[in-house]
């Protein structure tokens, strides 16, 4: 297995892209409550030295009812050490939109709420897809940090975005764009919103594998899950239905520029499920 450099907190192999679906194999309904992809990604300015207005753009997109390709939601996110109104010295600056790559989008552009990260760390880039209640898509595009806190986030909304009629579901995950010489990644995941457990019984007979937290995670065992019925906290929350790439023993997954995955597609759903082993 390639070795890779080290980043913090976080070690794994390098890895060879798989395209996503396409036409028919992607036909699938609009999930009933929506759906959230994520991917975690690895920032570090301070550790830079390359050049002022380095990008990648991170997509997830969704298809049309019969497969094909419908739109893209777009993280535009570069590198800058210049002054201006986003900052001063070595940061990321990030915004959304539905295109990608230089010709198409600016991570600086002040009508896009451009946001700005200059501390070190994990971060998760989640898109969550819904119906805005007159059905048409609506996509939230969200960053958080390490610990799950939301620090910044894009709505995204087309309204010839009809669900079912013009939009289906998850088509994948795409760096459409990556110039970094490494990027770190990790934890790439879909999940299908769905209502929280209502009651304890549904915590019961492994009910609590199948719901989730206050802070979209998983349960540990029945107790925790019979716990968070208890406190009433009732919310629509979310349930895992496929990963891509799981965290093992510390370890996660760097893609280099110019490798397979550096720029394009993925499956969140068969990443890693049969390229690779993980050694522990």
């Amino acid at each position: 297995m390639n070795s890779v450099a080290p980043v913090p907190g976080r070690v794994g192999p390098r890895y060879a892209g798989i395209s996503g679906c396409s036409g028919n194999a992607c036909a699938a309904p609009f999930p009933a409550n929506g759906y959230i992809t994520s991917v975690d990604i690895y920032l570090d300015a301070d550790s830079l030295t390359i050049a002022n207005d380095t990008r990648f753009d991170f997509s997830s997109a969704i298809n049309q009812p019969d497969g094909n390709h419908r739109r893209d939601f777009v993280f535009n996110a570069g590198f800058y050490n210049d002054t201006d109104l986003t900052g001063t010295g070595p940061r990321f600056v990030i915004s959304a939109s539905n295109n990608a790559g230089r010709s198409g989008a600016f991570p600086k552009n002040p009508g896009r709420d451009p946001f700005t990260i200059a501390d070190a760390g994990w971060y998760t880039f989640q898109h969550t897809f819904t119906d805005n209640g007159s059905g048409v898509l609506t996509v939230t595009l969200t960053i958080k940090d390490a610990a799950g806190t939301a620090l910044h986030s894009w709505t995204l909304s087309d309204p010839t975005d009809f669900i079912n009629t013009v939009v289906g579901s998850n088509r994948y995950g795409a760096f459409a764009l990556q110039e970094f010489s490494i990027l770190a990644i990790d934890n790439s995941s879909r999940f299908d919103i769905q209502s929280q457990p209502a009651d304890k019984e549904q915590c019961k007979n492994d009910g609590w594998k199948l719901v989730v937290n206050g802070q979209n995670a998983p349960f540990k065992n029945q107790g925790q899950c019979v716990k968070f019925v208890n406190t009433g906290k009732i919310r629509v929350l979310l349930k895992t239905i496929d990963v891509a790439a799981t965290v093992v023993s510390g370890r996660s997954h760097v893609i280099k520029k110019g490798s397979a995955l550096s720029a394009g597609p993925f499956s969140y759903s068969s990443l890693f499920r049969s390229t690779h082993t993980l050694h522990v």
